[in-house]
């Protein structure tokens, strides 16, 4: 295991000479040399594509596993990163937040994590989603910054427990109107990068309600919230939000970190229609931003060719989806 660590090591550094990297230590997207003054994207052999694809797997419905199952057409994935949807931050009995697991997510974890090595040999990052619920904990309720290091520990816990690429945070449904705060979630996002350096903090993007806070201007040791996230995508399930990824770029974000969200579960009463999610895919694709999301992933995300029509707008490539291959899960959560 040594030596294959050892090996991406060495590898993301010859990656970082030739691409240049954030100052995390992650491969940055495509250059001006890639794309050569058009709206085409070029994916050249050992460098990271741009943009990348986000998926969240909610393990209450579907396999993890579905994300491998649509490649492009050249084989390779066509998700960059799956994201399982979702662990939780907690109240403790000693009133502290933990990172809770689910029954879903635990099975997945604890039970399949066979799943998670698939998706990762075959070249898709995986995140674990850190989602507030319904009590005082959130990622906008810390008081303080020795309260936020300690949740970080635990993040980085898990995170290394199961062999993460990263977490995605999605501060909604807590309860701390009364301790929430903007400097919180800086305050959280900068314990994590010094408690797992190595790994990938992305957030779906905005301000929620239940006490959450967004505050792009609020730096903590010098650094901004785009100092410290590598990825945040908007949730622009009913139309491109160019307002909203106007002002992430007028706040220290980079192209490259930003991205839409669209709705992909076609059960859902707030899935984005075809017509949004082909607009999206443009949108993303020619003003050059890093990330198209899809959310979430299931055995009919295709229905009428609506992942095949997403893809070709966003690449230029047409998809292959292995059949009978997507599976809802049976998890309980």
């Amino acid at each position: 295991m040594k030596t294959i660590r050892l090996w991406l090591l060495g590898l993301s550094v010859l990656m970082c000479s030739v691409t240049g990297c954030s100052e995390y230590g992650f491969p940055g997207g495509g250059t001006d040399a890639e794309t050569e003054g058009n709206n085409d994207t070029l994916v050249i052999e050992g460098e990271p594509r741009s943009p990348l694809s986000i998926v969240y797997i909610e393990t209450k419905n579907s396999l993890l596993t579905n994300a491998d199952c649509i490649r492009m057409e050249d084989g390779k994935p066509a998700f960059d990163i799956a994201v399982i949807f979702a662990g939780n931050i907690n109240m403790d009995a000693n009133g502290e937040a933990e990172v809770r697991l689910n029954p879903g997510v635990t099975e997945l974890l604890e039970n399949n994590i066979t799943h998670v090595k698939q998706l990762q040999e075959a070249g898709t990052k995986v995140l674990l989603s850190i989602l507030g619920n319904h009590d005082e904990a959130g990622w906008s309720c810390f008081e303080s910054y020795a309260d936020a290091e300690a949740y970080a520990v635990r993040v980085r816990d898990v995170v290394e427990k199961y062999g993460l690429d990263g977490i995605e945070i999605d501060d909604e449904y807590s309860k701390c109107p009364a301790q929430s705060n903007s400097r919180s979630l800086i305050w959280a996002c900068h314990a994590i990068r010094q408690a797992m350096p190595g790994k990938i903090i992305a957030k779906a993007l905005g301000v929620y309600g239940g006490g959450a806070h967004e505050d792009l201007s609020y730096t903590y040791e010098g650094e901004k919230l785009s100092d410290l996230l590598d990825y945040g995508w908007t949730m622009s399930y009913w139309g491109v939000s160019e307002s909203e990824i106007n002002s992430y770029l007028d706040n220290g974000f980079s192209t490259s970190q930003l991205g839409e969200g669209i709705a992909v579960n076609l059960d859902a009463s707030y899935s984005t229609s075809k017509e949004n999610a082909v607009a999206a895919a443009e949108y993303v694709r020619s003003n050059g931003l890093g990330i198209l999301m899809f959310f979430e992933l299931k055995y009919n995300s295709d229905r009428n060719n609506y992942l095949t029509d997403v893809f070709e707008a966003l690449y230029g490539q047409n998809i292959e989806i292995s059949p009978d291959c997507l599976e809802n899960s049976g998890y309980e959560n």
